[in-house]
């Protein structure tokens, strides 16, 4: 084809590209636009009059229709999977069948189902049907829709695809008329305003929005796209409108979307900028590395993949919109593109060059004389930094491929200074001496130094070994002996090295930080085999306990584990003991199974009774032990323990005085009221125990609500708060160290949750003078005692510097005045006081630190005791009971044996005359079928008088019991009015702990027994 020949195709392209067809292409795709709107809107128009104006049928039409169940449901199902392709089938189905009942159903289908943009159509030509048909279709439909179309800013978006045709196809039931659009815009507005306010900055919802603008755009916001809008303004042609919402709404959806379009923009601007300064600082990697790793790479396309969708999008929006991006829509300007390919590297910007991957980008500067000046750098690293020795090896080694002359000379420079300092045997210089060794060990484990070449100077080394010798065979040792002895090629070398140098260790008289350098060096590279440590084995049964216990005990199988812990060996003390430890460890278990561990302990106790004392003597023992050593590493266990105890107290399996004895051990266990003296048991840093009283009344201090339990916890809240008080005034706190406020938080509530009508001390002064008012209403008569006191220990308490604690005594002392604990429910009486408030300051005994240890014979004596009294109780429980001997006369047989008083008198008169020689007559008990019938027979004396003589001795015990029982009660109840007449208190022990073992107690906050309060029913 020569030049002046043309190319049909070209002909024809440069027609169209003429003004006149481009004007005539404009004016076309105009039209074409503007004929198919009208046909969408004259449909819309039709159907929204029809569904506002719908008359529906009446309600004898519907009784002509199918209602049964199974084609209903089928048609339901049908819904769910709806497609255009079964809209004629659903249509015909739908005139046959009455939906009266299933319009709900219906309703949900139909907004739950899985919809394509195409499918739209076809679904509102089937809603329009239902909503002309049925009255409530649209109230249900509507429900339905706020269901799907309700959400908030903050929730995340899963499925956007099905939002996305669920908008549009909501969009267009308001657009038809299904909704009002009183009703149905609210929803689409609100959702708009959510998506757009809620993607402000990610703009991830730009698919939802543009779907919404291009289908339904024209509709709500009177959206014309750009192309076709200049055209109309150039031609001067009127485009139509949909007039179903007014103009001024319009406005205002166009505002918001405008909105979105505007942050869309800047955000697009931002990723050009990062796009910009990445590539900017790959040109800079690039050029001072010449080449960029993988990471880079990765980042540098994931963000220009970012940016790629977030400019398509946004030009997407632009066009819907009507609107230019300006600045936003232009590309970014790249000072470096990087590409690269097999065997060269292309760099692009302002200049563009290739360069070769084989070519040296330090060709100008590798000289011999660089090299050395190099090799000379490497070697003279300073004698005291051992510390970059490796960091040199290491550079070394990457030199090595493209420099292979200076770790050569390295290497050289290094054998040459050793064989210096070894020929020279001099004692100074050992900094240098050992610089070198260790030099030597790293280049060999990067493989630049020949390993046996170090063995050699390992060799030289162990031949002088003395001095200074002896310290760089260890560092070399240390560097790299073992990479040699783990090497299989220098293994057996280096083996008799090492027994060469522990020999001459031996018969060698050696300073001894020269025999610690050698052993040393020597495990370090042949460390000891020490043979695995056999771990203790637990026991089966204990490995079982502390499972169900700690890690299967929950609130739902509570009846489970307790018929298993029933079933334990409890007659083998190890297994008991194991089980009681387990019950005790409440700080062994999770918190929320803490309650069910306490629940299962005291239905437990029904069965087995010694559980519940020694599982709360345990907690006491523990509570005890760890106020004596106070580290912070016990805090988390002493909470839960405490908190464990109050649920054994919740479950009555302690008093009330064990409780509050607790609390004031924690307010006065080696606390001294005194700034001046600091307890090493409580320093005034600590405030633990703060927290350790306000869960213990957290837990259970709600029961002590009544009777002399609350008059308790009332004396006890005036002592916490002096404890509090006191702590809080310390020195120790000040502007810059302040009392830390969580504990005043946790404080304040647990008072307020106890007493809320309680009014706080607001200083140390007023709860001490709060206390004294209390000492002298309760104990009036001590004041002169402790005064005349205070006058004679003046000295010996200024002398002693112990610990102040209060004096421990047992249950029977510890409550001077109040009643006992089962007159709980009972008034309080005048003279009732705190059973530790008597005990001040200055009566104080000085107690140890610890308890001193127990003779030999008293722990050999009560372990013998212990045993007695287990084994006595267990041969008890294994006793038989006594058959029963006289059985009651069966009311038959009494019937048929009555006689008059003249018969009587006849029988005795005969049996006198007779005694001894038929015998005593009895009656005997016998069945036949399903009758007992009775005979009478005489039994020989001899038999009627042993049974005689047995019951009369029975009868004789019972009555001695009976008379040692009553006497023993007698005796208490004198012990009572003597203790309470002199100033003490009866009665020791708990008096709850026999009342509920007989019975199955349930814990108070659940739900009450009606038959324990009504009685049990009675059925007629």
């Amino acid at each position: 084809m020569t030049s002046t020949e043309k190319d049909p195709t070209d002909e024809k392209s440069s027609k169209d590209n003429t003004p006149q067809n481009t004007e005539e292409n404009e004016k076309l795709a105009l039209s074409e636009y503007i004929t198919n709107l009208e046909a969408r809107l004259k449909l819309k128009n039709e159907m929204r009059n029809q569904n506002l104006n719908c008359i529906r049928p009446p309600e004898n039409y519907f009784s002509k229709l199918d209602s049964g169940l199974k084609k209903n449901t089928t048609f339901v199902k049908k819904l769910k999977s709806f497609s255009a392709t079964q809209i004629d089938a659903l249509l015909k189905d739908f005139s046959a069948l009455n939906l009266t009942k299933y319009v709900s159903e219906v309703a949900a289908a139909i907004a739950e189902a899985k919809l394509k943009m195409s499918d739209i159509p076809a679904a509102l030509n089937l809603c329009s049907a239902l909503h002309r048909t049925y009255s409530e279709f649209s109230t249900n439909f509507f429900e339905n829709w706020q269901k799907i179309l309700t959400f908030k800013a903050t929730d995340k978006i899963t499925n956007s695809s099905k939002l996305r045709v669920d908008i549009r196809f909501y969009a267009e039931l308001v657009a038809i008329g299904i909704f009002a659009n009183k009703t149905g815009l609210p929803l689409l507005g609100n959702v708009l305003t959510v998506l757009i306010n809620m993607d402000k900055e990610e703009h991830n919802n730009i698919p939802i929005l543009l779907s919404f603008c291009k289908h339904c755009g024209e509709d709500y916001a009177g959206l014309v796209p750009k192309k076709i809008k200049d055209a109309a303004e150039k031609y001067n042609i009127t485009i139509p409108r949909n007039t179903f919402l007014p103009a001024e709404k319009q406005n205002i959806v166009r505002t918001l979307l405008k909105d979105y379009f505007i942050s869309l923009t800047k955000h697009l601007l931002s990723e050009r900028t990062q796009l910009q300064a990445l590539h900017a600082a790959n040109q800079r990697t690039l050029h001072t590395r010449g080449e960029l790793s993988q990471e880079r790479k990765d980042q540098l396309e994931q963000h220009q993949a970012t940016y790629d969708k977030l400019l398509a999008g946004a030009q997407s929006f632009a066009e819907v919109l009507g609107e230019d991006l300006g600045e936003a829509g232009e590309p970014p300007v790249l000072s470096l593109a990087v590409t690269e390919a097999q065997g060269t590297v292309t760099i692009g910007g302002n200049e563009e060059f290739t360069l070769q991957a084989g070519a040296d980008p330090w060709q100008d500067e590798d000289t011999k004389n660089n090299r050395k000046k190099l090799t000379r750098v490497l070697f003279s690293v300073a004698r005291t930094r051992l510390d970059l020795l490796p960091f040199y090896a290491r550079f070394a080694a990457i030199l090595y491929p493209v420099l292979p002359d200076v770790c050569a000379e390295l290497c050289q420079m290094l054998k040459q200074d050793f064989k210096y300092h070894v020929r020279k045997k001099d004692q100074i210089n050992i900094e240098s001496k050992i610089k070198v060794v260790r030099f030597i060990g790293e280049l060999v484990k990067f493989s630049m130094y020949s390993k046996m070449e170090a063995l050699y100077c390992l060799k030289v080394l162990l031949h002088d070994f003395k001095h200074h010798h002896i310290e760089m065979a260890c560092n070399l040792l240390e560097t790299c002996g073992r990479y040699l002895y783990c090497n299989p090629d220098t293994h057996q070398r280096t083996m008799i090295y090492l027994q060469q140098m522990m020999r001459k260790k031996t018969v060698s008289a050696l300073d001894s930080r020269y025999v610690t350098q050698i052993e040393n060096a020597f495990y370090y590279v042949c460390p000891p085999e020490t043979p695995a440590q056999p771990k203790e084995e637990e026991p089966a049964m204990n490995q079982f306990i502390r499972k169900i216990l700690h890690e299967d005990l929950q609130k739902s199988n509570e009846e489970k584990i307790l018929r298993l812990m029933r079933k334990l060996n409890w007659d083998d003390p190890d297994v008991s003991s194991i089980a009681i430890q387990h019950l005790a460890g409440g700080w062994r278990v999770r918190a929320s199974a803490r309650r069910a561990l306490a629940k299962l302990t005291a239905e437990l106790s029904a069965w087995q009774e010694a559980v519940a004392p020694a599982a709360v003597d345990t907690i006491l023992e523990e509570i005890r032990l760890t106020m004596e050593d106070p580290h912070p590493r016990y805090n988390q266990r002493r909470i839960a323990t405490v908190r464990y105890l109050g649920e054994l107290y919740n479950y009555k399996l302690l008093d009330s005085r064990d409780v509050f004895t607790v609390l004031y051990s924690f307010i006065t266990f080696g606390v001294t009221n005194d700034h001046g003296n600091v307890s090493p048991l409580d320093p005034p840093d600590n405030v633990f125990r703060i927290r350790l009283v306000c869960a213990l009344l957290e837990t259970c201090g709600a029961y002590f609500n009544s009777g002399s339990s609350k008059k308790r916890l009332d004396y006890f809240l005036v002592f916490f708060q002096n404890y509090y008080w006191f702590k809080y005034s310390d020195p120790y706190w000040s502007d810059e160290n302040q009392f830390p406020i969580y504990v005043k938080y946790i404080y304040q509530e647990c008072l307020t949750s106890l007493r809320p009508k309680l009014t706080l001390y607001t200083s140390w002064q007023q709860c001490k003078d709060a206390i004294e008012e209390l000492r002298q209403s309760l104990y009036p008569e001590l004041g002169e005692d402790e005064q005349g006191d205070n006058d004679d220990q003046g000295e010996d308490n200024s002398v002693n510097d112990g610990l102040d604690t209060i004096i421990e005594t047992d249950d029977e002392t510890d409550n001077p005045q109040l009643p006992d604990e089962s007159s709980d429910e009972e008034p309080i009486t005048e003279n009732a006081g705190n059973e530790d408030n008597e005990i001040q300051a200055d009566e104080m005994t000085i107690e140890p630190r610890r308890p001193a240890a127990k003779p030999v014979e008293d722990v050999e004596f009560e372990s013998a005791f212990e045993k007695m009294v287990m084994e006595n109780i267990a041969e008890r429980q294994r006793e038989n009971r006594p058959q029963q001997r006289d059985i009651a006369v069966p009311m038959v047989c009494r019937q048929t044996t009555k006689k008059t008083y003249e018969q009587l008198l006849k029988d005795s008169h005969r049996d006198v005359f007779q005694q001894g020689k038929e015998g005593v007559e009895f009656v005997l008990m016998v069945r036949k079928g399903t009758k007992p019938q009775y005979k009478s027979f005489h039994a020989p004396p001899e038999l009627a008088s042993n049974l005689q003589q047995q019951a009369l001795v029975d009868k004789q015990e019972m009555e001695r019991v009976k008379r040692l029982t009553l006497n023993i009660s007698e005796r208490q109840e004198e012990e009572e009015y003597s203790a309470e007449s002199g100033g003490g208190s009866g009665g020791s022990g708990n008096p709850n702990r026999g009342q509920h073992v007989r019975q199955k107690y349930q814990h108070p906050k659940g739900a009450p027994d009606a038959d324990l309060i009504f009685g049990p029913k009675k059925f007629k």
